[in-house]
């Protein structure tokens, strides 16, 4: 009779040792998380975006906020997918140049706090009649991206150290 109760205690301990960690592996394989949207990054110095859209030109005016530290250099690109791709054209200022990396518009100067960089436009057409019934859900994405002004030139600064600032569309 003892060997029976104890085969049974024995038995009941293996059991819970062996199911004690089986909610938590439960939990941990049922629960998930959803995210959207998007987090913006703030280094201390904000760059704001005003942006002007009319007859299929984006004009759009990158200025340093009053309160920043420091200068900053700002470059920029635009995303409109392969479909437009000869229909959108750049036609920044004077001081806006086409990197080596062919994707980004950089501005020469260092913008001062409270100053704004020259106007970077893009213009959107002519786009023919068949193309240009889907314009009605067309966007250009601009994203901006700052970084402060140090003794290096907008070419020979760290751009993996640049705040994304956001993007625009429209």
């Amino acid at each position: 009779m003892k060997k029976r109760i104890y085969g049974i205690l024995m038995a009941a301990a293996v059991l819970s040792i062996a199911t004690a960690g089986l909610g938590k592996a439960n939990a941990y394989f049922t629960t998930y998380a959803t995210a959207a949207g998007s987090n913006r990054i703030s280094l201390g110095d904000e760059t704001t975006v005003h942006e002007d859209f009319s007859s299929w030109t984006k004009t759009l005016t990158f200025t340093n906020s009053a309160d920043s530290s420091h200068d900053v250099y700002i470059r920029a690109r635009a995303f409109y997918g392969d479909k437009y791709e000869d229909y959108v054209s750049y036609e920044p200022g004077e001081k806006w140049i086409l990197g080596d990396d062919k994707e980004w518009y950089y501005f020469t100067e260092p913008v001062a706090p409270g100053e704004a960089a020259d106007e970077f436009v893009l213009k959107v057409g002519p786009v023919p009649d068949e193309i240009a019934k889907d314009l009605n859900e067309y966007n250009v994405v601009v994203v901006y991206e700052t970084i402060p002004a140090a003794d290096a030139s907008y070419a020979d600064a760290d751009w993996s150290q640049a705040e994304s600032n956001g993007w625009t569309k429209q």
